[in-house]
């Protein structure tokens, strides 16, 4: 604090918010915390999971980091949030900053996307955050069983990066309206 002196700390807070990973946040958020703690600095409305840009927050949950990193490229207008398995799916939709709309993939080990999705449909907090299933599975019924637990839409891998951007741009319009 002696150091940087009276009016430093936005010079500070510029220099580490150019420094946050946008797509995780939430994560980061401890670290500037730790960071500013000594520096007297305080992080107003971070506390409660303001996030850096108004654009829409998506949370993308595949176990293959290929497929996440091919839907990242697509999705260029969104802030995006990872996840590479259930369970941490479940804990970033949870977050205090949430997704507003989720792109899950369904083949996954120890929690499949269905597990995932009734969880979140179970949830008050989740319940409302659209939910496209992203999948090589490809036959009606398991199309149906994803519709059946609440997901919005169904796309069948390969996808087209045009019409996932497209189905999200959709679903994210809805929702607000």
């Amino acid at each position: 604090k002696e150091i940087l002196g009276s009016g430093s700390s936005a010079l500070v807070f510029r220099e580490l918010e150019r420094q946050v990973d946008a797509y995780n946040f939430i994560e980061s958020l401890d670290i500037l915390k730790r960071i500013a703690a000594p520096l007297k600095i305080t992080l107003t409305g971070l506390e409660k999971g303001a996030h850096l840009s108004n654009r829409s927050r998506v949370l993308l949950v595949d176990d293959q980091r290929s497929n996440v990193d091919l839907l990242k490229e697509c999705l260029t207008d969104y802030d995006k949030v990872v996840a590479l398995d259930g369970r941490e799916a479940l804990r970033l939709a949870n977050a205090q900053t949430p997704p507003e709309i989720i792109i899950l993939d369904i083949m996954m080990p120890e929690m499949d996307g269905y597990e995932v999705c009734r969880r979140l449909k179970e949830e008050e907090r989740t319940k409302q955050i659209p939910v496209i299933f992203i999948t090589a599975k490809k036959e009606v019924i398991d199309e149906t069983r994803g519709f059946e637990l609440g997901g919005a839409d169904y796309i069948t891998k390969p996808f087209s990066p045009e019409i996932v951007n497209r189905r999200t741009a959709n679903h994210l319009e809805l929702k607000h309206h």
